[in-house]
């Protein structure tokens, strides 16, 4: 655990344990525990920066392999405890105006999907 690390944009490690800590009176061990298990448990900026970048460089991989790569997709998964693949999709598309195969690319390769590319040997 490192207290002074960026946990995510503007928020250090300590102050998301303290959030979680203050907001669900979860108790301090819990609350690392449940930073650190986040993708957004970071050194620094940049590592976000580097991350988003690898994340477009797999999201043009996964694009141009579609016709290989879509038979793993599973719209129903869990995207995170709020929703599904496919709905995480249709915002997607609502949101950001982007074509239905762009919209499971983008899901599948990141790591709140959980069948995501990034989770298989390829």
């Amino acid at each position: 655990f490192c207290p002074p690390c960026h946990w995510s944009k503007g928020l250090t490690c300590a102050g998301r344990v303290k959030h979680l800590q203050n907001q669900y009176e979860v108790p301090r061990h819990m609350a690392k525990l449940s930073a650190m298990a986040q993708s957004s448990c970071r050194k620094s900026d940049k590592d976000l920066e580097n991350e988003e970048n690898a994340k477009k460089s797999m999201e043009v991989k996964v694009m141009e392999n579609w016709d290989k790569n879509k038979k793993d997709y599973c719209g129903e998964c869990e995207w995170d405890d709020k929703m599904t693949c496919d709905e995480k999709v249709e915002f997607l598309k609502s949101q950001y105006e982007i074509p239905d195969d762009t919209a499971k690319a983008t899901v599948f390769v990141s790591k709140e999907c959980t069948l995501s590319f990034q989770k298989k040997s390829y």
